[in-house]
């Protein structure tokens, strides 16, 4: 009985992580849905300029922006994210001179961002 309980603890731990790494691509009015070991990677490489790109709580493994879109994350707030844990890019990253008006919201920035002198830019 103890076997049981502890394969369906661990089974509903690993269904729990797992769902933690999606990450949603709103592209052109359709949604293309990305997980796996670096899913915002894949999100970003798939997305167009103006496209909009959701992250989940988590640690993301980030990569350079050099695109117009707009990034939303789940909060880094405890208040806000007890459910969803915070959203953490934990990479450092470069905002590229064609991220003009690029949007961050709602993440926790661990590393270093370098800043192209010629981007219009919110963050």
């Amino acid at each position: 009985m103890k076997k049981i309980i502890f394969i369906f603890i661990m089974l509903l731990y690993t269904m729990a992580v797992h769902s933690q790494k999606t990450v949603a691509l709103h592209h052109n009015g359709t949604v293309m849905m990305f997980g796996g070991n670096t899913p915002f990677i894949d999100a970003y490489n798939a997305a167009s300029d103006l496209d909009t790109i959701y992250l989940p709580g988590g640690i993301l493994s980030t990569v350079d922006l050099n695109k117009k879109l707009a990034i939303y994350g789940a909060g880094h707030y405890p208040d806000s994210t007890s459910a969803t844990g915070k959203t953490i890019l934990a990479d450092a990253f470069r905002i590229g001179s064609n991220a003009d008006s690029l949007l961050l919201e709602g993440m926790q920035l661990n590393g270093t961002v370098t800043i192209d002198a010629d981007v219009n830019y919110l963050v």
